[in-house]
């Protein structure tokens, strides 16, 4: 049987299967979701990976690039990027997260948790949690405030951040939703990273403030602010502060977010980029 489009997901999947998708397939579809060596880069910088890792996922990632018909990611940065190795013809944009309803911007309860979403299986997680833990949590002894985390972690991990980090282990997305409208800001203070993140958009679509890193707010390419964001541990505390406190300005780019998740990620915008995708068209405009 012959099928009209394979799109195949990540590096080694994509390479042990593509054979097969080109015996089947008129066109093979590269679903890259972030650049993998650029990602493994930062956290061998930190001394948590080798750095022979990073060219062999490029090496990898390269060859998923030339051999299928189109590789998709959710940046303009990783599109230009992905053309510099081997041209234009052969990338394209696509937003990977399509946004079935949003939730209008409430002031929310400041004693409220702070959450943070991401298991340890992924190591930018591990390496953002123990920044916040070590770095900003220290610098607001006298208003400590309370975090939950979501997410898969192991028992030997759980005993950073003493009382004030609750441990909540993966939940259902109704619990989960339930868990970020309640909450008055979430934090994403990624340290490592490439690509546009789900827990982002988790975020602006529920409207729940965002506190990150620049990292954090990859590909992410608003007209207006979505979020606050701060790269050293000393502006963590005012801007957690800040958005606890609430007020217009926190509502105000809670509404943006919502706006943006709607025209990016939203149904119709979804189902359209999938339209111009699957018949055949190459370029798709963010």
């Amino acid at each position: 049987r012959r099928w009209d489009v394979a799109i195949l997901s990540r590096p080694e999947t994509t390479l042990r299967c593509l054979d097969a998708a080109r015996r089947s397939c008129g066109r093979v579809i590269y679903f890259g979701h972030d650049l993998h060596h650029r990602r493994l880069a930062a956290e061998a910088a930190y001394g948590n990976l080798p750095r022979g890792l990073v060219r062999a996922h490029l090496a990898l990632e390269r060859q998923c690039w030339q051999r299928c018909d189109l590789s998709l990611y959710p940046s303009s940065e990783e599109v230009e990027a992905v053309s510099a190795q081997v041209g234009s013809d052969l990338v394209s944009w696509f937003p990977y997260f399509r946004v079935d309803q949003v939730d209008p911007p409430l002031r929310r309860d400041p004693a409220a948790p702070l959450v943070f979403l991401g298991g340890a299986g992924h190591l930018p997680n591990v390496t953002a949690l123990s920044w916040f833990v070590d770095e900003v949590l220290p610098l607001m002894r006298d208003r400590p405030p309370r975090l939950q985390v979501i997410g898969n972690w192991p028992v030997e991990r759980r005993h950073v951040g003493g009382p004030q980090v609750e441990w909540l282990g993966p939940l259902s997305s109704e619990d989960l939703h339930a868990c970020l409208t309640a909450a008055p800001a979430m934090i994403v203070p990624l340290r490592t990273g490439a690509g546009l993140k789900s827990k982002v958009i988790d975020a602006l679509a529920s409207s729940t403030p965002l506190v990150t890193t620049s990292i954090g707010l990859q590909g992410i390419s608003a007209d207006s602010p979505v979020g606050w964001v701060g790269d050293k541990a000393n502006t963590w505390p005012s801007l957690l502060d800040g958005v606890r406190r609430g007020g217009d300005a926190v509502l105000g780019r809670s509404r943006n977010g919502v706006e943006y998740a709607l025209a990016t990620h939203g149904a119709d915008a979804f189902a359209s980029a999938v339209s111009e995708l699957l018949e055949g068209n190459r370029y798709c405009d963010p």
